[in-house]
């Protein structure tokens, strides 16, 4: 078996683009609730194949020959599967999309989960898988 990392990707316009500021509270926290349950299902349902569940990233930080200083990108979180092929890999995670996607918010500085108008995901092998 390969390894692969999931990389999820937030666009700094998410919550813009997916009206999320424009629900009430109380659909904002519905729509949390049902992107972490769908998640831990997908989560569940994969345990074989997760190595990594991974999580959530913090801060960045960018370290370069002038110094240590903050920084943004568009990696938002990551998991580490096991999987036959790429493709494999990328199927695992077809299912969790369409489950996840339209349930939630997902900014990229979020500490909860969930996911809605600006995710996408990329998969790097690791160590030259």
């Amino acid at each position: 078996m390969k390894k692969f990392m999931a990389l999820y990707m937030g666009s700094g316009d998410a919550r813009t683009r997916s009206d999320w500021d424009a629900l009430s509270e109380a659909d904002r926290s519905d729509r949390e609730q049902a992107g972490m349950a769908a998640w831990g299902e997908w989560m569940t349902r994969n345990q074989t194949a997760i190595l990594d569940a991974g999580g959530p990233l913090g801060t960045t930080k960018r370290a370069a020959t002038d110094g240590i200083s903050d920084t943004r990108n568009q990696v938002a979180a990551y998991v580490i599967v096991q999987a036959e092929s790429h493709q494999a890999a990328v199927d695992l995670f077809s299912e969790q999309r369409s489950a996840i996607q339209p349930s939630a918010c997902f900014d990229g500085l979020s500490a909860t989960g969930g996911v809605a108008g600006g995710i996408s995901y990329r998969f790097t092998p690791i160590g030259g898988s």
